[in-house]
């Protein structure tokens, strides 16, 4: 078996993030940004290089997020729930 090293990290940050469990994560495609989805059912994203939090949406689902998928730029979130719905969010720029 073969792996291929993709990134040399020299420096990592912790993020504290909140109680609530994370369920999903996904990273921006220029590696800025992370976006969460939790157990709180919202949708939050930070800054990977300084670790604030940038945006923070309390969504209206009935049960927690399971899944997180951004669109190419991260304009659009789209969050899968254990209650078996689909949402789509658009982040603010």
């Amino acid at each position: 078996m073969h792996f291929k090293i993709l990134y040399n990290v020299s420096k990592h940050i912790h993020i504290h993030i909140y109680i609530n469990k994370i369920n999903s994560l996904v990273v921006s495609s220029d590696g800025q940004t992370i976006i969460s989805g939790s157990r709180d059912r919202s949708i939050k994203t930070w800054n990977v290089t300084t670790g604030a939090l940038e945006q923070s949406i309390k969504t209206d689902r009935s049960d927690i997020i399971n899944s997180i998928a951004a669109s190419a730029g991260e304009q659009v979130v789209i969050s899968g729930s254990r209650d078996s719905s689909l949402a789509i969010w658009y982040l603010k720029q």
